[in-house]
Protein backbone atom coordinates (compact mmCIF):
# COMPACT_ATOMS: atom_id res chain seq x y z
CA UNK A 1 0.00 0.00 0.00
CA UNK A 2 1.06 3.48 -0.65
CA UNK A 3 1.88 5.80 2.24
CA UNK A 4 -0.07 9.00 3.20
CA UNK A 5 1.56 12.29 3.52
CA UNK A 6 -0.22 12.36 6.91
CA UNK A 7 3.31 11.40 8.94
CA UNK A 8 2.70 11.99 12.65
CA UNK A 9 6.48 13.28 13.05
CA UNK A 10 7.62 15.53 16.00
CA UNK A 11 10.58 17.49 14.85
CA UNK A 12 13.12 19.32 16.49
CA UNK A 13 14.48 18.30 19.78
CA UNK A 14 12.74 21.46 22.27
CA UNK A 15 15.05 21.31 25.00
CA UNK A 16 13.57 18.30 26.35
CA UNK A 17 11.00 20.28 27.82
CA UNK A 18 7.30 21.05 26.43
CA UNK A 19 7.23 23.50 23.83
CA UNK A 20 6.02 27.20 25.04
CA UNK A 21 3.90 29.39 22.60
CA UNK A 22 5.48 32.39 22.55
CA UNK A 23 2.85 33.85 19.33
CA UNK A 24 0.23 36.42 20.27
CA UNK A 25 -2.32 34.76 22.98
CA UNK A 26 -5.63 36.14 20.29
CA UNK A 27 -4.38 33.74 17.26
CA UNK A 28 -5.51 30.78 18.13
CA UNK A 29 -5.22 27.66 15.97
CA UNK A 30 -8.37 25.92 14.60
CA UNK A 31 -9.53 22.67 14.32
CA UNK A 32 -7.06 21.27 17.26
CA UNK A 33 -9.62 18.57 17.78
CA UNK A 34 -9.91 17.57 14.45
CA UNK A 35 -6.19 17.11 14.07
CA UNK A 36 -4.74 13.91 14.57
CA UNK A 37 -0.99 15.64 14.30
CA UNK A 38 1.15 18.37 13.69
CA UNK A 39 0.97 18.07 10.08
CA UNK A 40 -2.71 18.03 9.51
CA UNK A 41 -3.25 20.92 12.14
CA UNK A 42 -0.57 23.20 9.69
CA UNK A 43 -2.04 21.82 6.60
CA UNK A 44 -5.57 23.18 8.35
CA UNK A 45 -4.22 26.49 9.36
CA UNK A 46 -2.14 27.99 7.01
CA UNK A 47 -4.16 31.55 7.95
CA UNK A 48 -2.73 31.37 11.39
CA UNK A 49 0.67 31.31 9.49
CA UNK A 50 -0.10 34.21 7.77
CA UNK A 51 -1.27 36.15 10.61
CA UNK A 52 1.23 35.31 12.76
CA UNK A 53 4.08 36.92 10.20
CA UNK A 54 1.88 40.04 9.41
CA UNK A 55 1.04 40.69 13.59
CA UNK A 56 4.66 39.41 15.16
CA UNK A 57 7.03 40.53 13.26
CA UNK A 58 9.50 39.62 16.09
CA UNK A 59 8.87 35.84 15.63
CA UNK A 60 10.58 36.05 12.37
CA UNK A 61 13.71 36.46 13.93
CA UNK A 62 16.69 36.95 11.40
CA UNK A 63 14.22 35.85 8.14
CA UNK A 64 12.77 39.15 8.67
CA UNK A 65 15.39 40.59 6.28
CA UNK A 66 14.54 38.43 3.80
CA UNK A 67 10.66 39.06 3.36
CA UNK A 68 11.06 43.02 1.23
CA UNK A 69 10.87 40.68 -2.15
CA UNK A 70 7.62 39.61 -3.55
CA UNK A 71 5.71 37.79 -5.83
CA UNK A 72 3.06 35.33 -6.81
CA UNK A 73 3.58 32.64 -4.31
CA UNK A 74 1.40 29.78 -2.80
CA UNK A 75 0.35 30.27 0.69
CA UNK A 76 -0.23 26.42 1.42
CA UNK A 77 2.58 24.60 -0.47
CA UNK A 78 2.79 21.10 0.31
CA UNK A 79 3.96 17.77 -0.67
CA UNK A 80 -0.17 16.94 -1.40
CA UNK A 81 -0.96 19.97 -3.20
CA UNK A 82 1.43 18.59 -6.11
CA UNK A 83 0.86 16.07 -8.04
CA UNK A 84 1.10 14.50 -11.76
CA UNK A 85 -2.42 15.28 -13.98
CA UNK A 86 -3.62 15.32 -17.47
CA UNK A 87 -3.70 18.60 -18.61
CA UNK A 88 -3.43 20.21 -22.40
CA UNK A 89 -1.22 22.64 -23.45
CA UNK A 90 -1.69 25.70 -25.25
CA UNK A 91 -0.82 24.17 -28.43
CA UNK A 92 -3.64 21.67 -27.96
CA UNK A 93 -0.73 18.99 -26.70
CA UNK A 94 -2.43 16.44 -24.06
CA UNK A 95 -0.14 14.82 -21.73
CA UNK A 96 0.73 14.17 -18.11
CA UNK A 97 2.78 16.77 -16.18
CA UNK A 98 3.59 17.10 -12.62
CA UNK A 99 2.24 20.51 -11.54
CA UNK A 100 0.76 22.70 -8.29
CA UNK A 101 -2.65 21.44 -8.43
CA UNK A 102 -4.64 23.22 -5.47
CA UNK A 103 -3.19 26.88 -5.98
CA UNK A 104 -6.43 28.36 -4.81
CA UNK A 105 -5.04 29.68 -1.48
CA UNK A 106 -2.29 31.15 -3.72
CA UNK A 107 -2.12 35.35 -3.94
CA UNK A 108 0.79 37.74 -3.43
CA UNK A 109 3.62 37.43 -0.64
CA UNK A 110 6.86 37.17 0.94
CA UNK A 111 9.36 34.43 -1.33
CA UNK A 112 10.66 33.70 1.95
CA UNK A 113 7.70 32.94 3.72
CA UNK A 114 6.71 30.99 0.80
CA UNK A 115 9.65 28.71 1.62
CA UNK A 116 9.35 28.84 5.03
CA UNK A 117 5.56 27.64 4.75
CA UNK A 118 6.91 24.78 3.08
CA UNK A 119 9.79 23.56 5.19
CA UNK A 120 7.12 24.29 8.36
CA UNK A 121 4.85 21.38 6.66
CA UNK A 122 7.71 18.99 5.24
CA UNK A 123 9.32 18.76 8.71
CA UNK A 124 5.90 18.21 10.55
CA UNK A 125 5.33 15.45 7.77
CA UNK A 126 8.46 13.88 7.95
CA UNK A 127 11.19 13.06 10.70
CA UNK A 128 13.74 12.68 8.33
CA UNK A 129 13.59 15.20 6.18
CA UNK A 130 16.71 17.77 6.57
CA UNK A 131 16.05 21.70 6.19
CA UNK A 132 19.42 21.88 4.68
CA UNK A 133 18.46 19.71 1.70
CA UNK A 134 15.29 21.48 0.97
CA UNK A 135 17.38 24.84 1.30
CA UNK A 136 20.08 23.55 -1.27
CA UNK A 137 17.56 22.38 -3.52
CA UNK A 138 15.37 25.69 -3.48
CA UNK A 139 18.29 27.94 -3.84
CA UNK A 140 19.37 25.39 -6.77
CA UNK A 141 15.88 26.30 -8.45
CA UNK A 142 16.00 30.01 -7.06
CA UNK A 143 19.57 30.26 -9.40
CA UNK A 144 17.58 28.27 -12.37
CA UNK A 145 19.30 24.83 -12.00
CA UNK A 146 16.61 22.48 -12.67
CA UNK A 147 16.67 19.22 -10.52
CA UNK A 148 16.31 15.82 -12.43
CA UNK A 149 13.15 14.32 -11.49
CA UNK A 150 12.57 11.58 -9.15
CA UNK A 151 11.92 8.48 -10.84
CA UNK A 152 8.46 7.79 -9.14
CA UNK A 153 7.16 11.08 -10.63
CA UNK A 154 9.12 10.47 -14.18
CA UNK A 155 7.00 7.29 -14.14
CA UNK A 156 3.52 8.65 -13.31
CA UNK A 157 4.05 10.95 -16.48
CA UNK A 158 4.38 8.41 -18.47
CA UNK A 159 1.23 6.91 -18.63
CA UNK A 160 -0.11 7.66 -21.63
CA UNK A 161 -3.41 9.65 -22.32
CA UNK A 162 -4.81 6.35 -23.46
CA UNK A 163 -3.88 4.81 -19.83
CA UNK A 164 -5.18 7.44 -18.32
CA UNK A 165 -8.64 7.16 -19.96
CA UNK A 166 -9.00 4.04 -19.08
CA UNK A 167 -8.02 4.72 -15.48
CA UNK A 168 -10.66 7.43 -15.09
CA UNK A 169 -13.56 5.35 -16.97
CA UNK A 170 -12.98 2.46 -13.57
CA UNK A 171 -12.74 5.55 -11.46
CA UNK A 172 -15.93 6.67 -12.57
CA UNK A 173 -17.76 3.36 -12.52
CA UNK A 174 -16.92 2.66 -8.72
CA UNK A 175 -19.01 5.75 -8.03
CA UNK A 176 -22.06 5.84 -10.70
CA UNK A 177 -24.87 3.99 -10.81
CA UNK A 178 -26.50 4.91 -13.93
CA UNK A 179 -26.49 7.96 -14.28
CA UNK A 180 -26.51 8.94 -10.56
CA UNK A 181 -23.94 9.43 -8.10
CA UNK A 182 -23.96 6.41 -5.63
CA UNK A 183 -24.07 7.52 -2.25
CA UNK A 184 -20.73 6.80 -0.35
CA UNK A 185 -20.82 7.21 3.46
CA UNK A 186 -17.54 9.89 3.74
CA UNK A 187 -17.17 10.36 0.30
CA UNK A 188 -20.46 10.98 -1.73
CA UNK A 189 -23.59 12.49 -0.12
CA UNK A 190 -26.91 13.38 -1.82
CA UNK A 191 -27.36 16.78 -2.21
CA UNK A 192 -30.52 18.52 -3.36
CA UNK A 193 -29.88 21.94 -2.63
CA UNK A 194 -28.73 24.63 -5.15
CA UNK A 195 -26.64 24.75 -7.27
CA UNK A 196 -28.85 21.83 -9.15
CA UNK A 197 -28.41 20.14 -12.50
CA UNK A 198 -29.83 23.04 -14.03
CA UNK A 199 -27.92 25.48 -12.19
CA UNK A 200 -24.87 23.85 -13.16
CA UNK A 201 -26.14 23.21 -16.57
CA UNK A 202 -26.57 26.93 -17.19
CA UNK A 203 -22.76 27.52 -16.86
CA UNK A 204 -21.00 24.29 -17.89
CA UNK A 205 -21.43 24.43 -21.80
CA UNK A 206 -19.70 21.78 -22.91
CA UNK A 207 -20.91 18.42 -21.38
CA UNK A 208 -24.61 16.81 -20.40
CA UNK A 209 -24.77 17.36 -16.63
CA UNK A 210 -26.62 13.94 -15.13
CA UNK A 211 -26.32 14.56 -11.67
CA UNK A 212 -24.74 16.82 -8.55
CA UNK A 213 -23.40 15.17 -5.72
CA UNK A 214 -22.22 16.65 -2.39
CA UNK A 215 -18.79 15.91 -0.87
CA UNK A 216 -17.78 15.68 3.26
CA UNK A 217 -15.35 18.19 4.85
CA UNK A 218 -14.45 16.72 8.29
CA UNK A 219 -11.01 18.84 8.14
CA UNK A 220 -8.71 21.04 6.27
CA UNK A 221 -8.55 24.60 4.77
CA UNK A 222 -12.02 24.06 3.19
CA UNK A 223 -14.25 23.25 5.94
CA UNK A 224 -16.74 25.03 6.04
CA UNK A 225 -16.92 25.44 2.09
CA UNK A 226 -19.15 23.57 -0.34
CA UNK A 227 -17.92 20.98 -2.42
CA UNK A 228 -19.97 19.32 -4.97
CA UNK A 229 -19.62 16.85 -7.77
CA UNK A 230 -20.83 16.76 -10.85
CA UNK A 231 -21.52 13.64 -13.11
CA UNK A 232 -21.45 14.71 -17.11
CA UNK A 233 -21.13 13.27 -20.51
CA UNK A 234 -19.05 14.43 -22.92
CA UNK A 235 -19.60 14.45 -26.63
CA UNK A 236 -18.15 11.11 -26.93
CA UNK A 237 -20.42 9.47 -24.51
CA UNK A 238 -17.92 8.97 -21.71
CA UNK A 239 -19.03 10.00 -18.40
CA UNK A 240 -16.69 12.39 -16.37
CA UNK A 241 -17.17 13.41 -12.27
CA UNK A 242 -16.32 17.81 -12.17
CA UNK A 243 -15.65 19.15 -9.22
CA UNK A 244 -17.04 22.35 -7.70
CA UNK A 245 -15.23 24.54 -5.14
CA UNK A 246 -16.51 26.81 -3.28
CA UNK A 247 -14.26 29.93 -3.76
CA UNK A 248 -12.82 31.43 -0.92
CA UNK A 249 -10.34 34.07 -0.12
CA UNK A 250 -6.72 33.29 -0.21
CA UNK A 251 -5.40 32.83 4.01
CA UNK A 252 -2.37 35.15 2.39
CA UNK A 253 -5.22 38.18 3.06
CA UNK A 254 -4.17 37.68 6.73
CA UNK A 255 -0.77 38.77 6.05
CA UNK A 256 -1.82 41.56 3.09
CA UNK A 257 -4.15 43.04 1.35
CA UNK A 258 -4.33 40.96 -2.29
CA UNK A 259 -5.06 41.94 -5.67
CA UNK A 260 -8.68 41.55 -6.76
CA UNK A 261 -10.17 38.18 -7.31
CA UNK A 262 -9.86 37.76 -11.33
CA UNK A 263 -6.48 39.56 -11.61
CA UNK A 264 -5.35 37.15 -9.21
CA UNK A 265 -6.28 33.79 -10.39
CA UNK A 266 -4.73 35.10 -13.68
CA UNK A 267 -1.28 35.64 -12.41
CA UNK A 268 -1.52 32.64 -10.04
CA UNK A 269 -2.09 30.95 -13.73
CA UNK A 270 0.84 32.66 -15.10
CA UNK A 271 2.98 31.75 -12.43
CA UNK A 272 2.15 27.83 -12.21
CA UNK A 273 0.34 26.79 -15.33
CA UNK A 274 1.58 29.08 -17.61
CA UNK A 275 2.12 26.86 -21.01
CA UNK A 276 -1.49 25.04 -19.87
CA UNK A 277 -4.84 25.37 -21.47
CA UNK A 278 -6.60 27.35 -18.46
CA UNK A 279 -10.49 26.12 -19.67
CA UNK A 280 -9.74 23.15 -16.98
CA UNK A 281 -9.73 24.85 -13.84
CA UNK A 282 -11.78 27.92 -14.11
CA UNK A 283 -13.70 30.59 -12.10
CA UNK A 284 -17.32 30.32 -12.56
CA UNK A 285 -20.53 31.81 -10.40
CA UNK A 286 -23.00 28.89 -10.34
CA UNK A 287 -26.52 29.92 -8.82
CA UNK A 288 -25.41 32.43 -5.76
CA UNK A 289 -21.56 31.93 -5.19
CA UNK A 290 -18.13 31.23 -7.33
CA UNK A 291 -16.87 28.09 -7.73
CA UNK A 292 -13.75 26.59 -8.68
CA UNK A 293 -14.69 23.95 -11.85
CA UNK A 294 -12.45 21.33 -12.43
CA UNK A 295 -12.27 18.41 -13.47
CA UNK A 296 -11.71 15.46 -10.68
CA UNK A 297 -8.28 13.15 -11.57
CA UNK A 298 -7.83 10.49 -11.19
CA UNK A 299 -4.52 9.61 -9.06
CA UNK A 300 -1.61 7.99 -10.79
CA UNK A 301 1.03 9.66 -8.28
CA UNK A 302 1.29 7.26 -5.40
CA UNK A 303 4.42 7.23 -3.31
CA UNK A 304 4.88 3.60 -1.78
CA UNK A 305 7.38 4.55 1.08
CA UNK A 306 8.34 7.77 2.74
CA UNK A 307 12.18 8.03 1.06
CA UNK A 308 9.83 8.05 -2.09
CA UNK A 309 7.67 10.66 -0.13
CA UNK A 310 10.83 13.13 0.81
CA UNK A 311 12.63 12.74 -2.51
CA UNK A 312 9.82 14.27 -3.86
CA UNK A 313 9.39 17.13 -1.11
CA UNK A 314 13.04 17.77 -2.36
CA UNK A 315 12.60 18.10 -5.73
CA UNK A 316 9.58 20.63 -5.16
CA UNK A 317 11.46 22.77 -2.92
CA UNK A 318 13.29 23.09 -6.29
CA UNK A 319 10.40 23.73 -8.16
CA UNK A 320 8.99 26.64 -5.63
CA UNK A 321 12.64 27.94 -5.81
CA UNK A 322 12.64 27.78 -9.59
CA UNK A 323 8.66 29.84 -9.78
CA UNK A 324 10.15 32.59 -7.98
CA UNK A 325 13.37 32.65 -9.68
CA UNK A 326 11.85 33.88 -13.04
CA UNK A 327 9.53 36.53 -11.10
CA UNK A 328 10.15 40.15 -11.50
CA UNK A 329 11.56 40.89 -7.90
CA UNK A 330 13.18 37.16 -7.89
CA UNK A 331 17.14 37.86 -9.17
CA UNK A 332 17.20 40.62 -6.66
CA UNK A 333 16.17 38.10 -3.61
CA UNK A 334 18.29 35.93 -4.97
CA UNK A 335 21.36 38.35 -4.79
CA UNK A 336 20.58 39.45 -1.17
CA UNK A 337 20.35 34.92 0.13
CA UNK A 338 23.86 34.42 -1.92
CA UNK A 339 25.83 37.34 0.22
CA UNK A 340 25.31 34.57 2.80
CA UNK A 341 23.11 31.23 1.98
CA UNK A 342 24.34 29.94 5.36
CA UNK A 343 22.48 32.81 7.24
CA UNK A 344 19.90 32.39 5.75
CA UNK A 345 19.51 29.01 6.14
CA UNK A 346 20.21 29.20 9.87
CA UNK A 347 17.21 32.20 9.72
CA UNK A 348 14.72 29.85 7.93
CA UNK A 349 15.40 26.89 10.69
CA UNK A 350 15.22 29.13 13.59
CA UNK A 351 11.91 30.42 12.48
CA UNK A 352 10.62 26.93 12.02
CA UNK A 353 11.62 25.70 15.06
CA UNK A 354 9.67 28.39 16.78
CA UNK A 355 6.88 27.80 14.88
CA UNK A 356 6.54 24.03 15.67
CA UNK A 357 7.00 24.66 18.86
CA UNK A 358 3.91 26.95 19.07
CA UNK A 359 2.23 24.19 16.88
CA UNK A 360 3.22 21.45 19.18
CA UNK A 361 1.77 23.29 22.60
CA UNK A 362 -1.37 23.55 20.69
CA UNK A 363 -1.68 20.11 20.50
CA UNK A 364 -0.78 19.53 23.77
Amino acid sequence: MASTVLACALVFTLNGTAAQSVGPKDIPFQQVELSKNISQLLRSNSGHYWKTAATDVSRLGDLSNYIQEQGTINGDPHLGNFSVIPITSKKGKEELKFLNIDFDDGGRGPFALEFARYVAVGKASSKDIKVKDLCNAYLSGLRGEKMKEPATIRDAESITSAEYAELRTKYVQKRVSGNKFKEIPGEIEKWDGHPNKEDVSAVIKNYEVLDVAKRPMERGGSLGSLRLWVLVKDKSGNKRILELKEYQETSLAEYQAQPEMNHRVADLFETYWRKTDPSSYTLEKVFDRVYWVREKKVTVLEYQDKVQEDEARIYIANLIGRFQARQAEGAAYLAKIEKDPTRFKEAVKAFIKDYLGTATAAME
